[in-house]
């Protein structure tokens, strides 16, 4: 299981560091690092696809792919994020 941590932290730095690169305010950013670093992987990657979703911010579809592949680490049901491809840019 501890490999598998591992892989989802990675995963989810990763994101994170895309994220970066759109127009996501800094505080969210900060918050989904946050919750990383406290063990809350999946309130990590909630915080970033909704405050994406709900600022209809333009991402790549490396972004998307990026969430994808952490919600898959973590069994996320697709219907969690998917709705992510309207932004693809």
């Amino acid at each position: 299981m501890v490999f598998g941590y591992r892989k989802l932290n990675r995963a989810l730095k990763e994101l994170i560091s895309k994220a970066k690169e759109t127009a996501l305010p800094q505080k969210d950013i900060t918050s989904a690092e946050e919750f990383v670093e406290y063990g809350e992987p999946l309130l990590a990657l909630e915080q970033l696809v909704e405050q994406l979703f709900e600022f209809s911010i333009p991402i790549s579809a490396e972004l998307y792919d990026a969430v994808e592949q952490c919600g898959i680490l973590m069994d996320m049901p697709a219907d969690k994020y998917f709705y992510l491809k309207e932004l693809i840019k």
